[in-house]
């Protein structure tokens, strides 16, 4: 069962305006990547892809909520292109909307009459750790702009990238797997293989960050605006200290936090970027992580070998092949 049959199985409890909103996040746009990715290890297994429906269904809903959740948390303005949900309705709609997707994340794989209780039960439990996961990776990204870490060394970002973003593709790739009934050396290759997946996603995500027009016409992305402790920063405070200017990495920080006055210097950040060659350091970093997954994917065979080089390209096309600026 797809997400929107979920939706009108509920449909009869289901204020129609709800439904209307929910039924136009669920069709917007995107690559569908976690769902993609449990596909790829069910076909290439070998496996029934009518059993994967639903794990990959469940993955794609549950990232839908916890995308609604973020913008509300980071202020965004646009999601996929088009407005945010809560600035095109009540914020307390917009949560609304997010738990009620998020509940609904569950329900395809219960309703599947292609696998067994047991399976189910198995399914859930993943999909209950990755969920879990998932919300503390936000609280690291929410206590960035909070104070919660005095510094950049002490904000963890590995765990941030590794919980917010991978989670949901590790749950993907092992769900992939596992209902193509996979070793268990294989569901385990198949949940780091999507860990992994996951991290370098967001390592590309911010490596675009850098080249992404703003609303002026500058290349800052949203993130920078939103005063974000992303990969490029990091690099950018790495490479100021190892120089020893440990002043301008401190003010580079306190840039940073001044989003949250709605005040951040993008042009003065973007400068400092360029000036010390920021992007080509991101872009280094997202080249060798590629090639480490390519590296994980050499190590199967067939057609599974196949289905996850060509997610690869689809994963960060861009960002693994685009030239440096």
């Amino acid at each position: 069962m797809c997400a929107l049959d979920e939706v009108s199985a509920w449909s009869d409890a289901m204020a129609p305006q709800l439904k209307q909103i929910i039924e136009q996040q669920l069709a917007a746009t995107g690559k569908r990547l976690r769902a993609r990715l449990t596909l790829a290890f069910a076909d290439g297994l070998g496996g029934d892809l009518t059993r994967a429906y639903a794990p990959g269904a469940s993955a794609e809903m549950y990232h839908l909520a916890a995308l609604i959740l973020d913008d509300i948390e980071d202020n965004s303005a646009f999601r996929r292109g088009a407005p945010a949900v809560h600035t095109t309705t009540a914020t307390s709609t917009a949560i609304n909307v997010a738990a009620t997707i998020r509940s609904l994340a569950y329900h395809p794989v219960h309703r599947s009459t292609r696998l067994s209780v047991p399976e189910k039960y198995a399914i859930h439990q993943r999909l209950d750790r990755a969920a879990t996961h998932l919300v503390l990776g936000q609280s690291i990204d929410i206590g960035w702009h909070n104070d919660w870490y005095a510094s950049p060394d002490e904000f963890p970002y590995d765990d941030m990238v590794t919980w917010k973003t991978g989670v949901l593709f590790e749950f993907g790739a092992w769900a992939g797997a596992f209902v193509a009934q996979g070793s268990p050396a294989m569901c385990d290759f198949a949940a780091r293989f999507g860990l992994r997946a996951g991290t370098v996603y967001q390592m590309a995500d911010d490596y675009l960050d850098l080249l992404a027009p703003a609303p002026g016409g500058d290349v800052t992305g949203e993130d920078l605006r939103d005063g974000k402790m992303t990969l490029a920063v990091r690099e950018l405070v790495a490479a100021l200290r190892t120089r020893g200017d440990h002043r301008l990495a401190r003010e580079v920080v306190d840039c940073l936090s001044a989003a949250n006055a709605g005040g951040v210097d993008t042009a003065w950040l973007q400068e400092l970027f360029h000036t010390y060659e920021v992007a080509d350091a991101v872009h280094r970093k997202v080249r060798a992580a590629v090639a480490d997954l390519r590296d994980m994917s050499g190590a199967v065979d067939g057609r599974l070998r196949g289905h996850l080089n060509a997610f690869i390209y689809l994963l960060v096309p861009s960002a693994a092949s685009a030239p440096t600026v």
